[in-house]
C-alpha cells in the first residue's frame, strides 16, 4: 500500500522536474543559422553556435563560428570565436581566430589572438589581462601593509610628548644641566659655562654665552 504511494509520488516529482525545474544543458551539437536565414534581434546560447546566414543583433554564447558567407551586425561575447565571414561589431572572447576570408569592422579584445595572413580587420585588437591569484595575493597584501602603516603613523602623531608643558628652550636647559652634572670633576672652565648656557632662556642671550 505505502509502496505504490511513493512510487507514484516519485514519477510525479521527476516528471515536474522534466517539465521545467532542470536546467538545460549545452549539447555537442551546434545551433546552426542557415545561409537562407535572416535574423533580426539578440541571440543567447549557453551552448555552440554556428551562423551561415544573417545576424542583425548581439550574439552571446560559448563558442561562435561565423561562416564565409554569414554576417554578422552587433557585438559578440563568447568563450571562442572563430570569423570567417563578416563582423560588424565589438568581439569580446577569450580565444578568437581571424581567418583568410574574415572581414572585421569593430574593435576584438581578447586573451588570445590568431589571425591568419588576408584576413581584413578595421579597429582595434586590445589585450584583456587576466590577474592571476598570486598577482591578486600580492596586490591584498600590499593594501594591507599600507593600511597599517598608515594607522601607526597617525598613531604615533597623536601620541603626547614627555613632557607637554615644556618649551624647546627648557628643554634644552634641562638637557645642559644634565651636561653640567656629568662635567663635574673633570673640567671647572667647562662646568661654569655649560652651567651659565642652562639659565639662558633667549636664544639670541645663548649664542653669546656659548662664544664667551
Amino acid at each position: 500500500m505505502f509502496r505504490k504511494s511513493k512510487k507514484k509520488a516519485a514519477s510525479n516529482s521527476q516528471a515536474e522536474t522534466d517539465g521545467g525545474g532542470r536546467k538545460p544543458q549545452p549539447t555537442g551539437v551546434p545551433s546552426i543559422i542557415s545561409v537562407d536565414l535572416i535574423l533580426k534581434g539578440d541571440l543567447e546560447s549557453i551552448g555552440d553556435i554556428q551562423i551561415d546566414g544573417q545576424v542583425y543583433g548581439d550574439v552571446k554564447s560559448r563558442s561562435l563560428t561565423v561562416g564565409e558567407n554569414a554576417k554578422v551586425v552587433g557585438s559578440i561575447v563568447a568563450d571562442r570565436v572563430r570569423v570567417c565571414g563578416r563582423v560588424e561589431g565589438q568581439i569580446q572572447a577569450k580565444n578568437v581566430v581571424l581567418t583568410v576570408t574574415s572581414k572585421v569592422v569593430g574593435d576584438v579584445v581578447h586573451e588570445a589572438l590568431e589571425i591568419e595572413s588576408g584576413a581584413f580587420i578595421h579597429g582595434l585588437c586590445r589585450r584583456k589581462e587576466v590577474e592571476s591569484e598570486q598577482q591578486l595575493a600580492d596586490s591584498a597584501a600590499t593594501i594591507a601593509t599600507k593600511t597599517a602603516t598608515e594607522k601607526l603613523t597617525e598613531k604615533l602623531t597623536e601620541t603626547p610628548s614627555e613632557n607637554p608643558g615644556k618649551n624647546p628652550v627648557e628643554n634644552s636647559a634641562g638637557n645642559s644641566r644634565e651636561l653640567l652634572v656629568a662635567g663635574k670633576g673633570q673640567d671647572k672652565s667647562a662646568a661654569k659655562r655649560i652651567d651659565r648656557l642652562a639659565r639662558v632662556e633667549n636664544p639670541a642671550e645663548k649664542k653669546s654665552a656659548v662664544g664667551d
